[in-house]
């Protein structure tokens, strides 16, 4: 895989701090990277093996699934090292946005969030490939969508990791379980059309009934999350070497403005501009 120039964006949206970066090989780091206190993070490369440091100097290594993420109460952990690029995305919700989802869903523990590593969750997932397309200067948020997006994923993170209850008026969301199944029909036939009616079969809803419960589960309509998947195979293709156009091909696209437009909002630069942004 080609290594990534560094790059660092932060944003504070008031009720949540965002920072998005890019990194070489760990030999090329001047400084570890440290978790923030009570923060939601994800990894959009994978590593086989990263090497982490707790707070009491206990070093360890693991393994980061591409696309999985954690969170993290008030100890910090720190990313010594890993084995190769690394592209991440943190999120820091704010006291109050804590506080209010964990009083809504009654878990009043999960305010301190926990420490809790190798999530993989399409809610997550969406959620920070938002706010990773407002870091590289693609799809720009607004401080309404951010809260609306934040809170969304808070809420969602109790319920599913700290023993949080939906109200019984939510029962009509997605399951973790059904959002997967989905996102694995999506990659199936990643290269073909796909209507909002298939999607709707896979939970066996209507499609104005699917597209109401996906929004309010995932934060996007459900033709975002499947341009924003589209857009992370066809980065991943160019990361290790395809031309644009079989990346286009290959992800459902015509080569041509098209793609090159969506690709623009998802990632800030045109393809054509990224392969050229990489070593």
């Amino acid at each position: 895989m080609q290594a990534f120039r560094p790059y660092r964006y932060e944003q504070n949206f008031g009720c949540v701090k965002a920072v998005y970066g890019r990194q070489p090989s760990s030999k090329e780091r001047l400084e570890p990277s440290v978790s923030s206190p009570y923060s939601i993070d994800i990894a959009f490369i994978g590593h086989e093996k990263t090497w982490v440091r707790v707070p009491n100097g206990t070093t360890y290594a693991r393994t980061i699934p591409a696309g999985t993420g954690g969170m993290h109460g008030y100890e910090h952990l720190e990313f010594v090292s890993v084995d190769g690029s690394s592209e991440f995305l943190e999120l820091v919700p704010s006291l109050e946005v804590r506080e209010t989802a964990a009083h809504e869903f009654k878990a009043p523990d999960a305010v301190h969030l926990d420490e809790i590593q190798g999530i993989n969750d399409s809610v997550l997932w969406a959620v920070t490939s938002r706010f990773r397309a407002h870091a590289m200067g693609g799809w720009c948020l607004d401080v309404l969508e951010a809260e609306e997006l934040i809170r969304t994923l808070t809420g969602h993170l109790i319920c599913t990791q700290l023993g949080g209850q939906l109200p019984r008026s939510n029962d009509s969301r997605l399951s973790v379980r059904t959002l997967a199944e989905i996102r694995d029909y999506i990659e199936a036939f990643i290269k073909r059309s796909i209507p909002v009616k298939a999607l709707a079969q896979v939970p066996n809803r209507s499609p104005h009934h699917f597209m109401r419960t996906f929004t309010a589960t995932t934060g996007m309509k459900p033709h975002e999350f499947v341009r924003a998947i589209r857009m992370e195979r066809a980065k991943e293709l160019l990361l290790i070497g395809h031309p644009v156009k079989y990346a286009a091909t290959a992800v459902g696209y015509f080569p041509g403005h098209s793609f090159r437009k969506a690709f623009y909002r998802y990632f800030g630069v045109h393809p054509s501009t990224f392969v050229k942004s990489i070593l």
